[in-house]
């Protein structure tokens, strides 16, 4: 969480202090278990075991300095309570990621507004009632008696019938330094970055140890625990399929929204999303249109009018597959560029961590790469494809050209702008036509003049991550398709 994003118009409210209720583990009781041994990380491990790993155990208190990374736990829980004690330093960010879904945000908001991304709050959609912070730890990773902080945590899964539908949303109470700030409300959605999940029980216990520093002292459960998914099981069937027709706004398209379910919602890591124009089209890498890692997707990547055709296939960790959905047949309208400027064209297809954003004067500021002024065209944040059918417009022309600049803009910070990269492809029905190298703010902007051959179909415009900063400023600038002789 960025600490500019409290809302500095709303009036701090004074907190209604309440009683430690009968489930706290403080209040003693049998059940509860530590998942800190006190010694090591044993029962954890690195969410990627490549990163910078900068937690420890020091005397009995476990803390993560920065740089590092996010730790799990090895079990997996549903329903629970769970107590802890946390300290952070001025300004630290950090969180509870309840079943890996639902983050309880851990941040340095003593004295400030209470807001929907303030700690305590369940991150951006459920903001508590009281801000009940304590002063941070001033000589962090030193931290004195009053500066630790508790959270007590009730926590219970959302329900699922055998035929995958939800019978009961997921309920969480939160009491924060003995003040309950959330109380048995209902969470409609997984938080934050993990929205682009579903809801799924069980699951493990995530702590976020890549945004900031932080100590935990006790970190204690009541609840049963389950061991993690067999990794070579296969995926569950698929169950439920249905198509809708929707307007996508973000491709400036009309497409179909699918959605499935599985039986007793059971778990798949990704599901394979299958095209075909007859009912009986083959399950095969020519037929894959996409993979999704939640039971829903959207298609508008329909080169004509007609009638398309779906299956889903869900993967096990190891690839092994269900059974197979049902054909469902639904009417799709054809997605073609009809417009030399591709930043206003609509898009068959996007694919990547954001929706990149639109750029014209006519709404906003130019963009301006390294100096260098683009009236309009794409902003994109963080690797991301997107994909154009160009056939009816440029397919049948052999003097079409697609032209563009491509750098990373000015909003970098200047802290970040030695290393801030990114690397800018362009593919012409799924062939490399052009690639950037990595790009760095400091290395200035590139020009793209490419030939688009004569019965082209499709073309893709990728960015991927380089370096430590990612590509979240990362841009194509007045990109078009346009006929040579211009």
């Amino acid at each position: 969480m960025n600490w500019k994003a409290w809302s500095v118009g709303l009036v701090v409210s004074l907190a209604l202090w309440v009683a430690v209720p009968a489930w706290s583990a403080e209040t003693g009781g049998g059940g509860w278990v530590d998942l800190f041994n006190g010694k090591d990380l044993t029962g954890w491990k690195l969410v990627n075991p490549k990163g910078k790993n900068g937690w420890r155990v020091e005397e009995g208190i476990v803390i993560n300095q920065m740089p590092s990374t996010n730790i799990i736990t090895e079990k997996q829980y549903k329903d629970f309570e769970l107590h802890c004690e946390f300290a952070i330093p001025p300004r630290s960010n950090a969180g509870i990621y309840i079943l890996n879904r639902y983050e309880v945000q851990i941040f340095d908001d003593y004295q400030r507004p209470i807001h929907s991304h303030m700690c305590g709050s369940m991150y951006g959609e459920i903001t508590p009632t009281a801000n009940a912070c304590k002063p941070p730890a001033k000589d962090f990773p030193k931290i004195a008696g009053d500066e630790w902080q508790t959270f007590d945590i009730k926590f219970e899964a959302a329900r699922y019938n055998e035929a995958g539908e939800k019978t009961a949303g997921v309920r969480v109470t939160v009491v924060h330094n003995a003040v309950t700030i959330i109380d048995n409300a209902e969470l409609k959605t997984p938080t934050g970055a993990a929205r682009r999940f579903d809801e799924e029980a069980p699951g493990p216990i995530l702590l976020q140890g890549d945004h900031g520093p932080v100590a935990f002292r006790s970190f204690r459960m009541r609840g049963q625990a389950y061991p993690a998914p067999d990794p070579k099981a296969p995926g569950p069937d698929v169950i439920g399929l249905e198509a809708q027709s929707k307007e996508m706004p973000d491709n400036k398209a009309t497409g179909l929204a699918l959605t499935w379910r599985t039986p007793s919602h059971a778990f798949a890591p990704t599901y394979n999303v299958y095209r075909g124009e007859s009912a009986d089209f083959p399950l095969d890498k020519k037929h894959l249109v996409a993979t999704a890692v939640k039971r829903a997707a959207q298609d508008c990547s329909f080169p004509t009018d007609g009638t398309y055709y779906y299956r889903i296939v869900a993967a096990g960790a190891s690839g092994k597959t269900g059974k197979p959905s049902d054909a469902i047949g639904a009417p799709g309208k054809a997605n073609q560029v009809e417009t030399s400027d591709l930043g206003a064209a609509s898009w068959a297809r996007i694919d990547g961590e954001n929706v990149p954003a639109r750029s014209k004067a006519a709404n906003r500021k130019p963009m301006v790469m390294h100096g260098r002024k683009s009236e309009r065209g794409i902003g994109v944040q963080g690797t991301t494809a997107i994909v154009m059918n160009v056939d009816r417009m440029a397919g049948n022309n052999k003097d079409y050209r697609l032209r563009a600049t491509v750098g990373m803009d000015d909003s970098v910070p200047l802290k970040n702008r030695d290393v801030a990269a990114a690397r800018f492809f362009v593919e012409i029905d799924g062939k490399k036509a052009f690639d950037s190298g990595k790009i760095k703010w400091s290395d200035g902007t590139k020009d793209i003049d490419i030939a688009v051959p004569a019965g082209a179909r499709q073309i893709a415009l990728i960015v991927r991550r380089e370096g430590e900063r990612g590509s979240d400023n990362s841009d194509w600038g007045d990109v078009r398709l346009e006929r040579a002789s211009r």
